[in-house]
């Protein structure tokens, strides 16, 4: 897998996908940026999502 960014889009591509995504104008960076950036923005969606469904559930109603 490669890490490739263009802008802010930072994009997770497998190895055979490289050389569209430089066609296109990505550029490579590092592995740690799209963790920082795009991974840990999903994680932290996540877990709010947890907290509301939990909070519903705990007043007797279920989330939807």
């Amino acid at each position: 897998m490669k890490t490739m960014r263009k802008g802010k889009d930072i994009v997770r591509i497998k190895d055979n996908e490289e050389k569209r995504y430089l066609d296109m104008g990505y550029n490579y960076c590092p592995k740690q940026v799209w963790k920082d950036e795009v991974r840990v923005l999903k994680r932290k969606k996540e877990e709010i999502r947890e907290i509301i469904e939990g909070e519903t559930t705990k007043r007797g109603k279920k989330s939807k």
